[in-house]
């Protein structure tokens, strides 16, 4: 198969997978140094060329450092955005502000249920009351101690 054969497959490939005219395959063709598969998928994805063009002239140390220190960022910016969050959650729950907290079926669901009841009993007025009616899923130490974290927020 000599070069003028494979130019000419190269061109009929390139005509049966996209819409182009002979000229247009040439000049496609052409521009890819003869690669008829770019040709093909510069067709299927128009940004494959600028993709191709993008080359990171970094070294490897550099690379992983990049990395590393985009990872740390997107980490501090969480960390920030949750801080914010927990102080808007502090500022709305001020110690002393309900006289009666009422929740159904909802304790059980809570990964910290000595922190759930110690926010609680900090939002509660000194003569409120908590009505809570839950599954079995709390523990009978929960329980339990309860009366001591009562009585030490008091």
């Amino acid at each position: 198969m000599n070069q003028q054969q494979r130019y000419e497959g190269a061109l009929s490939l390139i005509k049966s997978q996209t819409n182009y005219t002979e000229e247009e395959s040439k000049k496609k063709l052409d521009e890819w140094n003869g690669n008829y598969m770019n040709v093909i998928k510069e067709y299927l994805n128009p940004n494959f060329k600028i993709k191709l063009e993008k080359k990171d002239n970094r070294s490897v140390n550099q690379k992983v450092m990049g990395e590393i220190r985009g990872f740390m960022d997107t980490v501090t910016m969480d960390f920030q955005k949750r801080k914010a969050e927990e102080e808007k959650k502090q500022e709305y729950l001020k110690e002393n502000m309900f006289d009666i907290i009422v929740g159904f079926n909802s304790l059980h669901w809570v990964k910290n249920q000595y922190l759930a009841f110690d926010n609680i009993f900090k939002s509660l007025k000194p003569s409120g009351k908590l009505l809570a009616l839950t599954t079995t899923f709390i523990s009978f130490k929960i329980i339990k101690n309860l009366w001591f974290i009562a009585m030490r927020l008091k």
